[in-house]
Formats: structure tokens, C-alpha cells, sequence
């Protein structure tokens, strides 16, 4: 939770960081495609900053200041960054518990509780690229 929640406010602090910027400083941080990206990634805020918090680039302060530079819709853009979090939090809950237990007696681990969060990851790992897929993305 306590993690949860640094995230969530160093999210905040440099997406409001990226709206006090003067958009040629974002320019030359986000570079030419930052113009063009900015009517899509607005329309689709939640979509935009789950994306791009599930792919390894850029890095996380320089896409919030972009987010916050584009205008982003705050309720979008923290709900957005929230739900990128969600298969994180859950895989460090569930796997973190499970070695715990496997390290103190391994017939404590519950191959179930595992096996269920894989098959649940695959499945919103499936249902997020057919919605994307249906949308035209």
C-alpha cells in the first residue's frame, strides 16, 4: 500500500511538473512526435497512460511531465497510472507471499493460488490486446 501510494505521488508531482514547463523545455525532452502524439493520447487518456506505463519506455518521471505537459485530464491520468500498476501489485502480493512460504517450508506453497494468477494474467493479457485490437490500436 505504502508503495502503492509513493508511486501514485511521485506520478502527481511530476505530471504537475510537465504542466508548470514551458512546452519548449517538454519539446526538447519529448522531441517532434510530441505535437502529433497529443490529440490521440488526449482523446484516450486512461488507455494512453496505461500503455504507456506497461511498456519499459520512456522513462516514468519524463512520461508524466509529458502527460502532464499534453494536458492530460488528471482523473484519467492517475487512473490510468493506477491500473498499470494493478499486475504489478498483484504478482509482487501473490509470488512475493509464495516464496516467503516456499523459503520457510515449501508445503506451505499454494501451486493453486499461483497457477491461478497465471492463468489470470494470460486472460488480461488476451482480453487488453483483443479490446486493442477492436478499437483499431
Amino acid at each position: 500500500m505504502y508503495a502503492t501510494v509513493g508511486i501514485m505521488l511521485a506520478a502527481l508531482v511530476t505530471y504537475y511538473a510537465g504542466r508548470l514547463m514551458k512546452r519548449e523545455t517538454v519539446q526538447r525532452i519529448a522531441g517532434d512526435a510530441l505535437d502529433k502524439a497529443a490529440k490521440p493520447v488526449k482523446k484516450h487518456g486512461v488507455l494512453a497512460m496505461f500503455a504507456a506505463n506497461m511498456l519499459p519506455t520512456p522513462p516514468f518521471a519524463v512520461q508524466n511531465i509529458i502527460a502532464g505537459a499534453m494536458r492530460i485530464r488528471l482523473w484519467e491520468f492517475l487512473l490510468g497510472t493506477l491500473l498499470a500498476l494493478i499486475p504489478g501489485i498483484l504478482a509482487w502480493t501473490v509470488f512475493g507471499d509464495q516464496i516467503m512460504n516456499a523459503l520457510d517450508d515449501a508445503s506451505k506453497v499454494n501451486y493453486w493460488l499461483i497457477g491461478g494468477v497465471v492463468v489470470l494474467f494470460a486472460g488480461f493479457i488476451f482480453l487488453t490486446r483483443w479490446w486493442l485490437k477492436k478499437k483499431g490500436y
